[in-house]
């Protein structure tokens, strides 16, 4: 706890150490008078502890149990319907329709907090020391439940784990929660991310090969006399060709983009910007976009050679395709807008010697609206994350600018380099 009150400074927190310390604390149920589990960095509560909570209250106190604040319409009229009014009758008023509704309502919003890595209540503070914690808020209502009622829900539920003889860790860490008594499994969505990462790695490999091998009229290296007939006929065969893959450049080129986005990152993060952002958000969304233009001064490969596009695409795509992979057994909601955001991008990235300098920069153009779009689009969002970083320790600022951005201003370079 100590290590807590030194994290959260505050002017109008006044705090004294905790004395006659004893033992370890394993759970915290932070009451704002519905529950909400999202911890920082996409941490979550064991499973366990929700369900407990879930039947103490529905079945010991009798207190209907909701997921967040949200009621559904099925069982209070007042509330709005969550499917669009022009839909037909024939699906609107479908009992599979609705409950599909509902359940993708609480996924929309878990899945908001978790890929940002903000947490949804006081409780997403103790995950971090592995204290189990969500929050219990009542939504207001005429009655019939009352404080009595969430007081009989406390008390059971701190009595129910004041009896455990060890610290909850045998069930899921890993979960979607659907509805109050409904969930979903990491092996049941899971896949679903691990699946682009695999098609990224995939189309990578291909390019890698692709790069790799020319087909080719003729063998520039041969040396034929001309008179010798059947040399040339041998010599003008369509042929598959191996070629050499230059490897420096593109490693290269990622690397100072990437260190580009911890520039980025460092100058959002600063004074400066904070205090001033509406001018300097688009002079650096316009600067860093224009710096990994300097790539186009590397030297060209010879014509024998594959050309440093090719393979930059293919060391991209690879790349993507491990950060996607790693990320969906951490954070599996960042992982999935990371494969939205980054799948067809840097798919569709080609290189072409035909195109002119303008179609090569309007396709960099847009990769780089992609890429740094945020920073004039969404100011609240980035200062925001800004803070949560500074002060909860939650990585999804340094993520999107040390990670995405140099990610999508790679397949940018492979569509505006010249072969």
């Amino acid at each position: 706890m100590d290590r807590i009150e030194r994290r959260l400074p505050g002017a109008f927190l006044l705090s004294l150490g905790l004395l006659l310390r004893y033992g370890q604390i394993t759970t915290i149920f932070p009451l704002t008078y519905s529950t909400t589990s999202e911890g920082l960095n996409g941490r979550l509560p064991n499973q366990d502890l929700m369900n407990s909570v879930s039947l103490i209250s529905r079945y010991t106190a009798g207190v209907p149990v909701v997921v967040y604040d949200h009621i559904d319409p099925r069982e209070d009229r007042n509330q709005p319907s969550l499917l669009p009014s022009w839909l037909p009758k024939a699906l609107t008023q479908n009992a599979d329709v609705q409950e599909y509704a509902a359940r993708a309502r609480n996924v929309h919003r878990h899945m908001n907090y978790q890929a940002r890595g903000a947490a949804s209540g006081v409780h997403g503070l103790f995950h971090q020391f592995r204290i189990d914690a969500f929050t219990l808020f009542a939504v207001p209502a005429t009655g019939p439940h009352g404080f009595h009622a969430i007081g009989r829900v406390l008390e059971s539920s701190l009595r129910t784990c004041n009896n455990l003889l060890e610290r909850l860790h045998a069930s899921f860490f890993f979960y979607l929660l659907v509805a109050p008594s409904t969930f979903m499994k990491i092996g049941s969505y899971l896949p679903s991310a691990v699946l682009v990462g695999t098609a990224l790695l995939f189309t990578g490999l291909g390019e890698w090969v692709n790069a790799g091998w020319t087909f080719s009229l003729s063998d520039p290296l041969a040396t034929f006399d001309a008179k010798d007939e059947k040399a040339a006929s041998q010599v003008e065969e369509k042929r598959w060709r191996r070629r050499h893959r230059p490897v420096l450049q593109p490693v290269v080129i990622m690397a100072l983009t990437h260190l580009l986005g911890a520039l980025l990152f460092m100058l959002i993060s600063s004074s400066w910007y904070a205090a001033h952002p509406s001018i300097t958000a688009p002079v650096l969304a316009v600067l860093f976009s224009a710096l990994p233009l300097a790539a186009q001064t590397i030297p060209r490969s010879p014509p024998t050679h594959a050309s440093v596009p090719a393979v930059l695409k293919a060391f991209n795509l690879c790349f993507a395709s491990a950060l996607v992979s790693i990320t969906a057994v951490l954070n599996f909601s960042l992982a999935a807008a990371l494969a939205v955001a980054l799948g067809l991008p840097l798919s569709l990235s080609s290189t072409s010697a035909a195109p002119s300098l303008a179609t090569r920069g309007a396709k960099y153009a847009g990769y780089s609206a992609l890429a740094l779009g945020w920073l004039v689009l969404c100011p609240g969002e980035v200062r925001a994350a800004v803070w949560r970083w500074e002060v909860l320790g939650v990585w999804f600022a340094p993520f999107v600018c040390v990670v995405y951005v140099p990610l999508v201003l790679q397949a940018g370079l492979v569509c505006f380099l010249p072969l």
